[in-house]
């Protein structure tokens, strides 16, 4: 048996899109999960705003926006009102 007979290729299949029958809803992490790291600076508010507008251009569903219970620069930032529902 050769190695073609053995090993598929997917590579050399067409892709076959097509349009869900469904929506496939986006949600944004970045202003939560994504200021976790440790070698990520915390934004100005005035940054998150711009964040969180440049999302709702994108069509972006929903977006974590931080947790107000973890205090600080977090609880501020979590009070403040981003784009409203479309």
């Amino acid at each position: 048996m050769s190695v073609a007979e053995l090993i598929y290729d997917w590579n050399t299949v067409e892709p076959q899109l097509r349009k869900p029958d469904r929506h496939i809803g986006f949600d944004d992490e970045t202003l939560r999960d994504g200021l976790q790291s440790p070698s990520v600076c915390e934004p100005p508010i005035e940054k998150k705003i711009e964040l969180l507008h440049l999302m709702n251009a994108l069509d972006i569903d929903t977006a974590d926006i931080g947790l107000p219970g973890a205090g600080g620069s977090h609880a501020a930032g979590g009070r403040v009102d981003g784009p409203r529902n479309r």
